[in-house]
């Protein structure tokens, strides 16, 4: 292929096969693993009244910092409401742009080598159309929680270009590193892990220059400031990773090494497994569960260590007649640095999203690579790529359908690995937020089978105990999930609320108090202590668990209406008349609304007002007794 000059429409055509295939994701749902509780569940994100300052510290149930996704997640709540939609398109415009960005980045960086020179566009081109339609690329782009991906990624590549434009530029080029720095802390309050673009300037910086004046040059001393200032953005994860790794297990429990070794042997599998993937994408899942990979591998493990070793030795050996493979490869290394540290619990063992950035340097390390050692044109060789992007194209386009829903995404994780317990889980959830509880057991009691212990699907299998009144097969799940897991604050939660189904609502307020002890973010827990404070009409301690849980739900029409209720038997009659206003604006079709306010505008001599939504709780089936109604219409 010769140099193509027009690049515009190389943009162009990246842009259309992106929307091709991407573009089915707009009619997906969320799905119920991390989506519900980062966003849709997340008060800090729902509750308008929530300080906006609250987004920069760290006040979200997620084990990770993200100001700035937390950010754009509440604004396009703030505007669109709980629409899938909205977010899934603007995953994708994120994902567009950064493919844009990887043809412009692999186009100046393949510059820095004289046989990459005539052919820099095309190899841009092939890299960014890989990176758009990538199979491991799925995950990123169609899972509305991995936002903190293509945002971050977003500001890297902006930040890789602008300190670019810095090293080659040699009138005022300060502007552009400044704008690297801004990108640099851009991308790290994206994602913690966007603090490696300060790494991906020294390495642009070596490569430029061929030497080692990085080391003293003020660009790597600010490169150093900022760096270390988004480390300080890291840590302020601390202390929120524990209820996420409830119930997960370590390495030590499948490696029989010494701990010391387990570290390195841990660190290299998961970069070479990384390499092997993206070159092999098959078998792709959400979860890759660390005790059945290394179960089936066996001594394979160490197999595929010493393979990517030995490579590694073969490229070091050629170094000077591989020059893109280097850059590309220690690309990879230092982008993926964070995935390979990560502690091997739940579910982050070889995640398709951690290869989001890194994958970049792969890609350049192969095609970079294949137009260094062989320049000179080669038909074969476009064709060759052309082939290869159709290929992963049209596994991309099929991946995605896994992605729809909650159901075809365990679904497939279940057919992939059946031995693994949080398939059969989260389907099981699925199943019981759409009613269908009796399609919810069998799957929780599934997933016991595989792990007794498991504590999702024993909070979730009591839950379901509780509502067909079988209170005493939910206590013992209750039990044994507090015995295991004496920190994990749903199991109070839990199981005061089966001690106040059966009246026993002393203990029932201890256990909640526990839970919201254990974490501030309980709605779940004020909830039900409101309740037991009506019941008792207790109706003040009432009113301060309702408020407690609108924090977290401001929208909630049914706890609203408690609430007005709560506030009528106390004689606040105009906030009781507000809030079931409120209520009935949020769900005009419950016909216990509309009763509630006719009695209270009864109450207060406004006749008009009772007999108006008297008649509106009649058209809405709401139980109004003969005597109320003879009372205000008469015989």
């Amino acid at each position: 292929m010769d140099k193509i000059q027009n690049k515009n429409w190389l943009v162009f055509g990246i842009v259309i096969v992106g929307i091709f295939i991407f573009v089915k994701t707009l009619n997906f749902d969320f799905v119920n693993i991390d989506d519900p509780v980062m966003i849709f569940e997340n008060p800090a994100i729902t509750n308008p009244n929530w300080n906006w300052s609250n987004l920069l510290s760290n006040q979200f149930p997620s084990p990770n910092y993200k100001p700035l996704t937390n950010i754009f997640w509440k604004i396009e709540y703030g505007i669109f409401g709980n629409n899938p939609m909205v977010f899934h398109l603007n995953n994708l415009i994120l994902h567009l742009l950064n493919s844009i960005l990887v043809f412009v980045f692999i186009g100046r960086v393949s510059t820095f080598w004289a046989p990459l020179k005539n052919n820099n566009i095309e190899i841009a081109f092939f890299c960014s159309l890989i990176f758009l339609i990538h199979p491991m690329k799925a995950e990123s782009v169609a899972w509305v929680v991995e936002r903190k991906d293509v945002l971050y990624g977003f500001f890297f590549l902006i930040g890789a270009l602008s300190y670019l434009r810095y090293l080659l530029k040699d009138g005022n080029k300060w502007i552009w590193l400044i704008i690297s720095m801004i990108c640099l802390m851009l991308s790290v309050a994206s994602k913690s892990t966007g603090i490696t673009l300060f790494l991906l300037f020294i390495l642009l910086d070596f490569h430029h220059h061929k030497n080692i004046r990085m080391w003293w040059k003020a660009s790597f001393l600010l490169c150093f400031l900022f760096g270390i200032l988004g480390i300080g953005f890291i840590t302020q994860s601390e202390g929120v990773f524990s209820e996420y790794l409830i119930g997960y297990t370590s390495s030590s429990e499948y490696l029989s090494l010494p701990s010391i070794l387990q570290i390195p042997i841990i660190f290299l599998f998961r970069m070479f497994a990384f390499v092997l993937h993206f070159f092999i994408p098959i078998y792709l899942a959400i979860v890759y569960p660390f005790d059945q990979i290394i179960g089936t591998l066996g001594y394979g493990v160490y197999a595929i260590i010493i393979l990517g070793i030995i490579s590694l030795y073969y490229f070091f050996k050629r170094r000077k007649e591989t020059g893109p493979l280097n850059f590309g490869l220690f690309f990879f290394f230092i982008t993926v640095i964070p995935a390979l540290i990560m502690p091997v619990s739940g579910t982050n063992f070889l995640s398709d999203r951690y290869l989001y950035i890194p994958s970049i340097g792969l890609m350049f390390a192969f095609i970079g690579c294949w137009y260094y050692m062989k320049p000179s044109k080669i038909k074969w060789r476009s064709l060759f790529l052309l082939g290869l992007t159709v290929v992963l194209g049209c596994y991309t386009f099929f991946r995605l359908d896994v992605w729809k829903n909650s159901e075809s995404l365990f679904t497939d994780l279940i057919y992939k690995f059946p031995s693994e317990e949080i398939g059969y889980t989260n389907l099981g959830y699925y199943y019981e937020k759409q009613g269908k509880d009796e399609k919810a057991m069998p799957l929780y009691n599934q997933a016991l089978q595989i792990n007794p212990n498991f504590h999702e699907a024993l909070l979730n299998r009591s839950g379901i105990y509780l509502k067909r009144q079988e209170t005493d097969l939910a206590m013992l799940d209750a039990n044994l999930l507090i015995q295991n897991y004496s920190n994990y604050s749903k199991a109070y939660t839990n199981r005061g609320a089966i001690w106040a189904s059966i009246g026993e609502t002393e203990a029932a307020i201890s256990d909640l108090n526990q839970a919201i002890k254990l974490a501030k973010y309980s709605p779940e827990a004020y909830l039900n202590k409101a309740k037991i404070y009506a019941s008792q009409k207790d109706f003040q301690q009432a009113l301060d668990n309702f408020n407690n849980y609108l924090n977290f739900n401001p929208f909630n029409a049914e706890v609203i209406y408690l609430k007005g209720v709560c506030q009528w038997r106390i004689g606040s009659l105009e906030e009781a008349e507000n809030n079931i206003q409120k209520a009935i604006s949020l769900n005009s079709k419950d016909g216990r609304f509309y009763l509630t306010l006719s009695e209270l505008y009864y109450q207060n001599n406004k006749i008009d007002l009772a007999r108006k939504f008297a008649r509106s709780a009649k058209e809405n089936n709401a139980p109004i007794s003969t005597e109320y109604w003879n009372l205000l219409f008469g015989n």
